[in-house]
Formats: structure tokens, sequence, C-alpha cells
């Protein structure tokens, strides 16, 4: 817990002070959360925070240290696609890799092992539970240690919604990420977005994703739609018609 709401912390920080230009309070914060991202892996072992945290801040750095990358980046159309293209193929990387674990092979065997049976378990899981449209009806075991029959959890945020919540609230959530992706480009919030990456990365081996306490950028998806919908052409030609009936009223008058 104390890790996840450290990071959840780093983010808002990172957020509410992403209009600010690198100085020298800013570097020192910087400094401050690197420390603590340090004791934090030391007391706890929890390795997925301590490297997400040193991603966020060496990517803060660089969009703090360039004004090219603050004011270009998210307008060029290139980019663009390649942030949605880097953002989905997290999610078909996390899958694949849950779906094809195999025991058989070395290298699916030293990366589970890194990542401390995180694979061996949503395996096990897909092959327990299932995949289903609306989800399935169970509750996961968290009574005992990794790798004994009384555990069993995914801590992969993607197969975690597919196997507990079920395909079609599974691809509701990717939507809504996407929506909130496209339009933090669109208003050019590339620390936003940048904080959005490393909350995927995270959802690799984190299930918190859709935890409203731990990711609240999730909320984002109101200034999301209010923002196309002040924009569409439905407004628009809404916005022509009442101007119009106005006028055509002043004159009456």
């Amino acid at each position: 817990m104390g890790p996840s709401l450290f990071i959840t912390v780093v983010y808002l920080d990172g957020f509410v002070n992403r209009k600010r230009d690198l100085s020298v309070n800013e570097l020192a914060k910087y400094v401050i959360i690197l420390v603590l991202n340090y004791i934090l892996k030391v007391r706890t072992d929890t390795r997925g925070v301590y490297y997400c945290v040193l991603l966020f801040v060496a990517g803060m750095l660089c969009i703090k240290c360039s004004k090219l990358i603050r004011t270009r980046f998210l307008k060029n159309r290139l980019f663009r696609v390649l942030v949605i293209a880097a953002f989905i193929g997290l999610i078909l990387i996390s899958l694949y890799i849950g779906y094809n674990y195999s025991d058989g092979s070395a290298f699916y065997r030293a990366l589970n092992a890194k990542l401390s049976n995180r694979l061996l378990l949503t395996r096990d899981a897909i092959k327990e539970f299932g995949i289903h449209l609306f989800g399935s009806k169970f509750e996961w075991r968290l009574y005992g240690y990794r790798g004994t029959p009384d555990y069993m959890f995914v801590d992969c945020s993607y197969w975690n919604i597919i196997i507990k919540n079920g395909i079609v609230i599974f691809l509701l959530m990717t939507a809504i990420l996407l929506i909130i992706m496209k339009f933090l480009m669109d208003t050019n919030d590339i620390v936003t977005a940048w904080i959005f990456m490393v909350i995927m990365v995270r959802a690799m081996i984190d299930p918190q994703l859709m935890n409203i306490i731990f990711t609240p950028f999730i909320l984002l998806i109101g200034n999301a739609i209010r923002y196309y919908y002040i924009h569409s052409d439905i407004l628009s030609v809404a916005k022509r018609r009442i101007r119009k009936r106005e006028l055509m009223n002043s004159e009456v008058h």
C-alpha cells in the first residue's frame, strides 16, 4: 500500500505542477523523490514502483528541459501515431505474454522469476477461470504465498480485468483510456500524457489500473467528453442555429 500511495502522490505532483519550468526547487524535489523511492525499495522490496518512479522522473526531466518536446511533439502527426501505437502495444504485449507463458521456455521461466511468478499465476488463472464476455463470479485467493495452492491472484491489470470482469468491460476500459490519451494529445498536455504512459507500463505488473485511489486520472474521461462535445460538429451546428434564431428575433423586434 505504501509504495502505491507514494507513486500516486508523485503522479499528482507532476500533474499539478505540469506547467512549471525546470528550476532549482523542481530539481531538489526530484532528488527528494528519488531518495524516498530508494528507501521504499530497500524497506519493502517493491521493484515495480521503484522502476516506474525512475522512468517517470527521467521523462519529466526530459520534458521540462526541452521546450521542443513540450511544445511540438504532440502536434507532430507521426509522434501522435507512435504514442497511440505504444499505448496499444503495452496492452497487447501483456496479453500475449500472459496467454502464451510456457514452462518449457527458458526465456519465459527467467521472465517469470523476475516478475515473482506473475506470468505463471496469469496462465493458471486463465486455465482455472477461463475468458468470458462478461467475466466470472469468483473470489481471488489471497491466503497463501505466490506458488502455493492457497494463493491465486493476477497482478497484470489487463488480464485481471479480462478474467474477473470480462472482455466487454476490458474493451470499454481500453476505449476510455484511448479517448483520454487522444484528449491529452489534442490539448498538448504532454506531462499528463507521460504520466498515463507510465501508468500503463505499471499496469503490466500491478492490478490497480481501474482503482480511482491509485489511478485518479481515469476521471479525466469527463474532461475529454466535455472537450469533444464542445468541439463537435453537432454542437457547432446547434450554435449556428441558435445564433440565427436570435438574429431573426432581434430583427422582428
